[in-house]
């Protein structure tokens, strides 16, 4: 070990020293009042909800979990959601009258539902 001298080696290997380029400086400044945004005057006590919207959890097995992501792939969607919507919309359009017309009917009943829900969680 003795024998090794360290001190040559690190002199004629020595790489330059970076460069940082131009130092920069601050221009401008902004004010926290320029980036909030501003208060409406009305209070969301005074705005009435018609429709609600809540993340939900769909029970499905691996199998459909996975022919929903090869339809990602595909192109389908960006996400399960956006597939799942597409897939949806695609079985509307197939309905006849009188079937579009009980599902959205039983779509209403459902979106009732879930306002009323949502009202009754808000109000305790």
């Amino acid at each position: 070990m003795s024998l090794l001298n360290h001190d040559e080696n690190k002199s004629s290997s020595k790489k330059p020293l970076l460069t940082r380029g131009p130092k920069i400086e601050v221009t401008g400044t902004v004010d926290r009042k320029d980036i909030e945004p501003k208060k409406n005057t009305t209070t969301s006590e005074n705005k009435v909800v018609t429709s609600v919207t809540e993340p939900a959890n769909l029970r499905a097995d691996n199998h459909l979990r996975n022919k929903v992501a090869s339809l990602i792939t595909l192109g389908y969607g960006n996400s399960q959601k956006e597939v799942i919507a597409h897939l949806l919309s695609l079985i509307e359009d197939g309905m006849d009258k009188d079937e579009l017309k009980r599902y959205q009917d039983l779509m209403e009943i459902y979106e009732e539902k879930d306002l009323k829900n949502y009202l009754n969680k808000k109000k305790k």
